[in-house]
């Protein structure tokens, strides 16, 4: 058994012992580094949810050794499907879905118009790394160029970065192992700053070519299917 199997049923009971007995959990997913490629088993295990519950919280927190975990209120997460790109990324990786929550469909809502939404985000994050030369900082900038490239060329969403990477920049493999690891290696910063403006020039490309929006009208139908067999309301 894996970490991820392991723990799946530990967080299910985590969400669900803090949720009113009226409520129904929709989606449990892994994000964070463990999932990003650069976490090990010293670090904590990330969660992001959705759950359905009339008069409760838009979000909660639940935080316990080992566990981080953020789950939002299917209201507040429906207004957030169709214009993030984190909140994609933060559920792509699922390990509990409600028999009637249409994840798939969902997924579908994933575009590159959420991701020139976001852009201002990536463009400052990169910008960290010219105030401070960090290890993590680094690991990030990198993720945030090559997880949404690898969805325009692809159409699916992996946060793993060192999996999309698949050994082409050297330099990210040697920041992970001396995060992961605490090995003491020497990080080229010229190669890494190279590295991520052109990944970044790509990225602009790539968006620069591309015109699709999620299908409100489509969304909408979804929405409407989802109330259902859930309240929408907050």
């Amino acid at each position: 058994m894996n970490w991820k199997e392991e723990h799946a049923p530990k967080i299910y009971e985590l969400v669900r012992d803090r949720l009113p007995e009226r409520g129904e959990i929709l989606l449990l997913t892994y994000t964070g580094s463990r999932m990003f490629g650069w976490g090990g088993e010293r670090y904590d295990i990330d969660c992001r949810g959705i759950v359905a519950l009339k008069d409760w919280w838009s979000d909660v927190h639940h935080g316990e050794r080992l566990y981080d975990c953020t789950v939002e209120n299917l209201p507040h997460a429906l207004r957030r499907v169709p214009k993030y790109w984190t909140f994609q990324e933060d559920l792509s990786e699922v390990f509990y879905c409600h028999p009637d929550f249409d994840v798939a469909t969902m997924k579908t809502f994933t575009t590159a118009e959420q991701i020139k939404f976001h852009m201002g985000s990536i463009k400052m994050q990169l910008a960290r790394l010219s105030v401070s030369q960090e290890i993590r900082t680094a690991l990030h900038n990198y993720r945030v160029v090559m997880v949404p490239q690898h969805f325009l060329d692809t159409g699916d969403v992996v946060i793993d970065v060192l999996k999309i990477n698949d050994g082409k920049y050297e330099q990210i493999e040697l920041l992970r192992d001396i995060y992961l690891h605490r090995i003491n290696r020497t990080i080229d910063w010229d190669v890494v700053t190279a590295d991520l403006k052109k990944l970044l020039k790509k990225l602009e490309e790539t968006l620069s070519m591309r015109t699709d929006k999620p299908d409100m009208e489509r969304f909408e139908e979804w929405k409407t299917a989802l109330g259902e067999h859930f309240t929408l309301e907050p």
